[in-house]
């Protein structure tokens, strides 16, 4: 007994774990954190909505200045395609006599108003000053169409003009042998919506470059490409329409 109790003491926890190691999991009793890495980052959800409202503000805006652009009221376009003339005189009385003919393109470029157009004068000037005037009948234009127009001149000799106007077109002719001239139309427009009332439209094309022939009897034509004209509206051409209209 008492070699028993002075001997050497034995550990038997110690051996037990020698000889049957436990796993980690009984040592390590906490649970794992979790990662914060991924914390704070926006979901492919707030992507997806970002870019949805992104698409439908364009489409919006989009669809606004469409229709903006449908309802809004827009001047006709006009191009002078031709321009041919013939037995152009001018007297020592500085009466100008001719034959002429110009053709026009008209476009509505409207797409929710028709245009009705009457009373319409054309004129062929020199420097602002009427040289022949001709009467062309009315017409309308549907949504987005045109339409081609011919001006008749056939002058007589009855209008005078400043000695100015005969003179310039004297050196002109003599300096190169083409005379600018200028093409006026003049017409009261009523948009189909609105028939109340009409407006008064002026489309001016300048600077005609015309071959003017040594043939008197011969066809002067305009040099160059169609041309574009001007358009706009006013009052000031409603003294004018008044001259020939009542």
């Amino acid at each position: 007994m008492e070699g028993f109790r002075n001997g050497p003491v034995t550990d038997h926890r110690s051996s037990a774990a020698a000889v049957f190691p436990l796993p980690n999991s009984l040592y390590n009793h906490h649970p794992p954190l979790p990662d914060d890495s991924d914390r704070g980052k926006p979901t492919i959800w707030v992507y997806v909505l970002l870019v949805a409202a992104i698409l439908f503000s364009f489409a919006f805006i989009a669809l606004f200045f469409f229709v903006l652009d449908y309802f809004e009221e827009k001047r006709p376009d006009f191009r002078l395609d031709s321009f041919s003339l013939s037995n152009f005189t001018i007297t020592n009385g500085s009466h100008v006599s001719m034959i002429a003919q110009v053709k026009l393109t008209a476009r509505n470029p409207n797409y929710a108003y028709s245009l009705d157009y009457d009373h319409i004068v054309t004129s062929i000037c020199y420097k602002h000053q009427q040289l022949s005037h001709a009467f062309v009948p009315p017409f309308s234009l549907k949504k987005k169409h045109k339409t081609s127009l011919v001006a008749e001149f056939a002058g007589d000799g009855m209008i005078a003009v400043d000695k100015w106007v005969a003179d310039g077109i004297h050196a002109e002719i003599g300096a190169n042998g083409r005379v600018g001239f200028d093409f006026w139309f003049i017409s009261s427009i009523a948009w189909a919506n609105d028939t109340s009332t009409a407006d008064t439209l002026k489309v001016w094309c300048r600077d005609l470059a015309v071959d003017i022939p040594t043939n008197g009897s011969a066809a002067g034509r305009l040099t160059g490409k169609p041309k574009t004209c001007q358009v706009g509206e006013g009052s000031d051409s409603r003294n004018y329409l008044s001259d020939y209209y009542d």
